[in-house]
């Protein structure tokens, strides 16, 4: 049975998506964990939910668990924490978040070394080292 997906957690994958608020997220990630039910599509979906609905501190919050829990970091994981992160650069409303470039950018080469990249990864690097507007990020790209 593959860590990535797997039938038993399709329920949770369905609800995540819906979810309005990081805290739901977080009680349906939770609740997957709970079960034995928390693979790494799990996760991706939570994640990019975060990045959609700019949950800064859910998505750490998600990182931690994933860690914790030590699903690995493939490279669809990856991707999708990569454009979330980046996605996470903005406030709720419009322009950057500047307090938290320096971060996104330290974690998104943490997330970069734990899986073998590929070409959307590497837009998805790309892409962060694009919002967070500062010349590391300029260095690292």
């Amino acid at each position: 049975e593959s860590l990535y997906r797997s039938p038993q957690s399709a329920k949770f994958r369905q609800k995540i998506p819906d979810s309005t608020s990081p805290e739901q997220v977080l009680q349906f990630v939770g609740e997957a964990s709970a079960l034995c039910r928390l693979d790494s599509s799990v996760m991706s979906v939570a994640m990019k939910r975060c990045g959609y609905g700019h949950w800064f501190d859910a998505l750490l919050q998600l990182r931690d668990i994933q860690k914790a829990a030590g699903l690995p970091t493939d490279d669809i994981l990856q991707s999708i924490f990569l454009l979330s992160l980046s996605k996470c650069s903005k406030g709720s409303k419009f322009g950057l978040i500047h307090e938290r470039s320096q971060r996104i950018l330290k974690l998104g080469k943490e997330v970069w070394s734990e899986a073998q990249p590929n070409h959307i990864c590497l837009g998805s690097a790309l892409r962060l080292c694009e919002v967070v507007a500062n010349s590391a990020g300029l260095r690292w790209a």
